[in-house]
């Protein structure tokens, strides 16, 4: 009796991709000016980080995107009052409010899981120079400073009509998020029946967000992986799911805990 041994060989191939990633700055960089940094990219997610001079070259990170399901969220929250995030086709804008010397540094947008993929830009506030100091110049050395006082004197009024307007437009997108819920509530079952019918595939339903309710459900998200399995937004409230697979809600006044909760130390890579 023969005996026959067949043995099969299994390969695997790593295929190593390259990603591009390409930053426009559009606008006048000049202080109290808004100006936008728009990176473009074909990587999967981005990163933005800015090493501020005030800050004694320490990087920080500010947003993050994700593309798969086209959200940007802020990583910081002290960052929320002095910039905007939002995510295009082919990667993300980054709006910097009122260009102020705390805002100044090196932006950087680079593929967030790996940071050599990168981009970056220098902004710096511009100033106006004394004149020469010599007698001769005297006149125009303090006119010069009479026009840099008047111009500050602008920024500051700007500002805050700028905060203002900020206080009012904030009210308004609030009682038109009341409203929208409101809405959205008549049809919170056809919308539950649609999620379940997607669920494993790669669509997906995204709400209206404010940003302040997208940062708190990306903090719920990826702060405590250890104790939630899952974190979504319906019907202008935040749930998540835990391990004993009971169902929360986020109330408002629980949003400080959690966006005050540090964020993992390490993000696992996705495969």
């Amino acid at each position: 009796m023969k005996l026959m041994f067949a043995v099969i060989v299994v390969m695997s191939i790593r295929v190593s991709v390259t990603y591009k990633v390409h930053i426009d700055v559009k606008g006048i960089i000049q202080e109290g000016k808004n100006i936008t940094l728009e990176c473009k990219t074909d990587a999967p997610e981005i990163t933005f980080s800015i090493n501020r001079k005030f800050n004694n070259g320490q990087n920080e990170t500010i947003a993050e995107c994700e593309f798969r399901t086209e959200q940007c969220y802020f990583l910081n929250g002290s960052f929320l009052p002095m910039y905007n995030i939002s995510s295009t086709n082919n990667g993300g804008i980054l709006t910097i409010y009122s260009l102020s010397v705390m805002q100044e540094g090196e932006y950087t947008c680079f593929y967030t899981y790996n940071s050599s993929i990168n981009a970056t830009v220098h902004i710096e506030v511009m100033k106006y120079h004394d004149a020469r100091s010599n007698a001769g110049h005297y006149a125009l050395r303090e006119n010069k400073h009479a026009e840099c006082y008047t111009r500050y004197a602008l920024v500051q009024t700007q500002q805050l009509f700028q905060k203002m307007m900020k206080i009012k437009h904030g009210l308004c997108r609030t009682k038109m998020a009341r409203k929208k819920t409101e809405n959205k509530q008549k049809f919170a079952r056809k919308d539950t029946a649609n999620r379940k019918q997607l669920k494993g595939t790669d669509i997906f339903i995204n709400e209206d967000m404010t940003k302040l309710n997208l940062h708190v459900l990306m903090c719920v998200k990826k702060k405590m992986p250890d104790e939630i399995n899952s974190a979504w937004f319906m019907n202008g409230k935040i749930f998540y799911k835990n391990h004993m697979d009971k169902i929360q809600t986020v109330q408002f006044e629980d949003y400080e805990h959690w966006t005050n909760l540090p964020w993992p130390n390490n993000t696992p890579k996705r495969k």
